[in-house]
């Protein structure tokens, strides 16, 4: 069994993996988790035969699908919040506290010449809507030199140029 919180995130290397009290590892599961929270889910069952849930085409589209196919069931219960979450590593940080809604102001930098080239920024309202019609289909993303290493560590073992945009120097 594992729960989506702060303290369940174990490491965050090329994707963020989760580990439960036993210690046991379940990976890449951003896309599954970006999907079921813009859906509005916070009570969800989720049954893998594998450490490493699928990529799938590399974005979260596909599970927003499967979610709306399977249909959502609201609970007679109130949703509970938790206080201001910080955390900060090596310069860089990631801070969630409760609001009135849903708001992401995110801004990515990396050494590379595609992504300098523009300043990559987003200051957005997230609705189950918008997420859908801006975010889902954002693809993973992966440097060429990356990859050999996720491999070697059981890694994006499903993965291929279809399901992430790979850049070379």
């Amino acid at each position: 069994d594992f729960e989506t919180t702060p303290e369940a995130v174990g490491d965050t290397q090329l994707c963020t993996c989760l580990i439960n009290k036993d210690g046991v590892r379940l990976s890449t599961t951003e896309h599954l988790i970006a999907a079921v929270a813009a859906m509005g889910i916070d009570n969800l069952i989720v049954e893998l035969d594998s450490s490493e849930v699928p990529i799938m085409d590399g974005s979260a589209l596909p599970f927003i699908y499967l979610l709306q196919k399977g249909g959502i069931e609201e609970q007679n219960v109130a949703k509970r919040f938790k206080e201001k979450v910080r955390i900060e590593e090596d310069g860089k940080w990631a801070e969630v506290e409760p609001y009135d809604g849903f708001h992401i102001d995110f801004e990515i930098a990396f050494n590379h010449p595609a992504i300098n080239e523009s300043r990559q920024r987003i200051g957005l309202d997230i609705t189950t809507q918008s997420f859908i019609e801006e975010i889902s289909r954002a693809r993973t993303f992966r440097f060429m030199k990356d990859i050999e290493y996720m491999h070697a560590n059981n890694l994006a073992l499903g993965g291929s140029m279809d399901s992430a945009v790979v850049l070379d120097e």
